[in-house]
């Protein structure tokens, strides 16, 4: 998956190239851990829509599971929800993962892994002011 981004099904985004997003930052998580059951690949699947095969591919390659544009429409309709159900997913389940936050442009393989990586805590927080964002009122 290193060129492409797993987002919402009904998200205009669903197999969009990286290269067509590079104006906006992005949050990738990769799992640590090779070791996943079954069952959490299935919960995995019906959160981000990615095959059993890519997700599989993502995590023995140790690549990011999700890798999601920050700020657009699809993330305040959709995709910052999908991060945070992601996240609780993992976290409940003890699987060990990485978040990196990527600049503009910048490529999950090209990433500087202490400017990149941010705890899960920090991106709860990302998603908690984009979800006040999203439900602010419109003047």
């Amino acid at each position: 998956m290193p060129e492409s981004a797993i987002l919402l099904e009904h998200s205009p985004y669903w197999r969009l190239e990286i290269t067509e997003t590079k104006a906006l930052p992005h949050i990738a998580i990769a799992l640590s851990t090779v070791d996943v059951s079954v069952v959490l690949l299935m919960e995995l699947r019906k959160l981000t829509g990615a095959s059993f095969s890519e997700l599989k591919g993502c995590i023995a390659q140790q690549q990011p599971v999700i890798l999601i544009p920050m700020f657009d429409n699809a993330f305040y309709h959709g995709g910052a929800a999908m991060l945070r159900a992601v996240v609780d997913l993992l976290e409940s389940n003890g699987l060990a993962f990485a978040v990196y936050e990527l600049a503009e442009g910048e490529r999950f393989e090209a990433r500087d892994e202490n400017l990149s990586r941010i705890t899960s805590d920090t991106l709860k927080n990302i998603l908690r002011e984009a979800t006040r964002e999203a439900e602010a009122p419109r003047s």
